[in-house]
């Protein structure tokens, strides 16, 4: 049977809580940027995270890089991936969704994938507004200095869309606009 959207919803929160308590609890740095990453083709979500301490090692570590083009890059983070064993029930629930390969071929394509696409975007904002509710990003000045999203790579504006809608009091997201967004 297909699961629904509340399916989703419900094993994204559920992972992602468990990545995050497990991310806070082992490493107390300062967490600026908080992200499901995904493909362009709404492919189940990886976590990714990048605190200040953690953008100094990987420059320090890579001088050849620009900070700018680590401080918002979730697939550079060293915590891209972090806690991935929490999502396997979500990748089990994104398997028996509707697979874009079956789409692609037929005489819609894309219009006929763009319902489960924009569902499962849907489906991992809702889980991190949900979480945000619980105060699971923190409080006050620590959940206005980090800047949570799901991010589709290669990036599009549906990203710059989601944040101002997942950080609509966050000092990290004007930072975030204008050095990362897509128009």
């Amino acid at each position: 049977m297909r699961p629904t959207e509340v399916e989703l919803v419900t094993a994204i929160e559920s992972a992602t809580k468990a990545v995050i308590d497990a991310l806070f609890a082992q490493h107390n740095e300062s967490f600026y940027y908080i992200c499901l990453l995904t493909s362009g083709e709404a492919a189940r979500p990886v976590f990714s995270a990048w605190s200040t301490e953690s953008l100094v090692r990987e420059f320090e570590q890579n001088s050849d890089t620009r900070i700018e083009d680590l401080k918002w890059s979730g697939h550079d983070s060293p915590y891209y991936g972090f806690g991935d064993e929490f999502f396997t029930s979500v990748a089990e629930i994104f398997e028996r969704r509707p697979q874009i390969d079956s789409f692609l071929f037929g005489d819609d394509g894309w219009e006929a994938w763009r319902p489960d696409y924009e569902l499962r975007l849907r489906a991992m904002e809702s889980a991190l507004a949900l979480l945000d509710g619980l105060s699971v990003f923190g409080e006050g000045h620590q959940r206005t200095s980090l800047y949570i999203n799901v991010e589709v790579i290669p990036p599009d504006y549906t990203n710059t869309e989601r944040a101002k809608r997942l950080n609509p009091n966050s000092k990290v997201l004007t930072d975030w606009l204008d050095e990362a967004a897509e128009d």
